[in-house]
C-alpha cells in the first residue's frame, strides 16, 4: 500500500507500524524522500504496561519488551 501511494502521488502518506529500530524504518523513509516526500516521524511514547494493555494483536509480553529495550 506504501508503494502504491508513492506511485499514485498521494498527498499525504501515513505509515502506521510498530518500527523500534531505524532499520526498520529506513525503507520508508528512503523512499519517500527519493520519490519527493517530505518526512515527519511522530513517535508515540508510552509505558510498556500501557503498551501491554493496549496490545490487541496478541502479542506476548515478552515480545513487548524486547522492542522497548530495542527502541531507537
Amino acid at each position: 500500500m506504501f508503494r502504491k501511494a508513492i506511485f499514485d502521488d498521494a498527498d499525504v502518506i501515513i505509515v502506521d507500524n510498530t518500527n523500534t529500530a531505524q532499520r526498520e524504518y529506513k525503507y520508508y523513509v528512503d523512499n519517500a524522500t527519493a520519490n519527493g516526500y517530505d518526512v515527519v516521524i511522530k513517535v508515540f511514547d508510552c509505558d510498556i504496561a500501557t503498551s501491554i494493555a493496549r496490545n490487541i494483536h496478541g502479542v506476548p509480553e515478552l515480545a513487548i519488551h524486547r522492542m522497548h529495550d530495542r527502541f531507537e
